[in-house]
C-alpha cells in the first residue's frame, strides 16, 4: 500500500496471505484516521513498538521465549529451558489440554495444578539418554520446569514483549512450584570410607 501521510509518502507491505493482509489494511486505515500511523523510517526508533496481542498457543509462546533467550543468554541456556519445557508442551498439546486450554491467555490455576501432577506421574530416562533406566521425574526436576514454564508467561506479559494480554495473571505460583527440596543432612556415605 503506497500513499501520503502529512506530507510525506509512505509504503507497508501487507504480506502476502490474503487473509493477514487485509487485518494489517483495516489496522493501517483505523491509524491513519487516528493520527496514530508511524511511518517505517520512524517505526525503528520508537522503544516500544505498537502491536495487537497475539492469540497464540502455548507452542508459539514458548517458540518465541526460546528466541529470545537464543539471543540473550546462548545456546546452552535455550537448550536447557527447551528441555524443561518440551516436558510441559506434551502435557499442553494432549486432546483433553487442547479443549480445555486452547490458547496460551486461557491457562489458569487448574492448568497448573493438573501440570504439576503429569510431571510428577512423568517417566523419563536417566540424563536424557534413551537407552537409559525409566525412572519418575525427579522433584528437583519438576520444579525447574514448573520454573521455566512461570518465567515463560511472566516475559510474555511485559510491556516491551506483549505476547499475553496486560491483565493475564501468572497461574504458576510459588505455592504450585512448592518449596525447593534440600538433601537430609543426616543422610548416609554412598561410599563409605573404608570402601574408598
Amino acid at each position: 500500500v503506497r500513499g501520503r501521510y502529512q506530507g510525506h509518502q509512505f509504503g507497508v507491505t501487507l504480506g502476502d496471505d490474503p487473509e493477514s493482509a487485509a487485518q494489517r489494511l483495516r489496522r493501517l486505515l483505523v491509524d491513519l484516521e487516528d493520527n496514530t500511523f508511524v511511518p517505517g523510517r520512524e517505526a525503528q526508533s520508537h522503544r516500544l513498538p505498537r502491536a495487537q496481542v497475539p492469540n497464540c498457543d502455548l507452542r508459539s509462546l514458548v517458540n518465541c521465549f526460546l528466541d529470545d533467550v537464543r539471543r540473550r543468554r546462548g545456546k546452552k541456556t535455550t537448550r536447557d529451558y527447551r528441555n524443561r519445557l518440551l516436558h510441559l508442551l506434551d502435557f499442553a498439546e494432549t486432546s483433553d489440554s487442547r479443549r480445555r486450554w486452547p490458547k496460551a491467555k486461557n491457562l489458569d490455576r487448574e492448568f497448573a495444578l493438573q501440570a504439576r501432577v503429569f510431571l510428577q506421574n512423568r517417566d523419563v530416562r536417566r540424563n536424557g539418554k534413551p537407552g537409559g533406566p525409566v525412572k519418575k521425574m525427579s522433584q528437583a526436576q519438576v520444579r525447574n520446569c514448573l520454573e521455566t514454564l512461570s518465567l515463560v508467561l511472566i516475559w510474555a506479559s511485559r510491556a516491551d514483549v506483549r505476547q499475553l494480554p496486560p491483565n493475564f495473571q501468572n497461574p504458576v505460583t510459588q505455592e504450585i512450584i512448592g518449596p525447593k527440596p534440600s538433601k537430609d543432612p543426616l543422610r548416609g556415605v554412598a561410599i563409605p570410607l573404608e570402601t574408598r
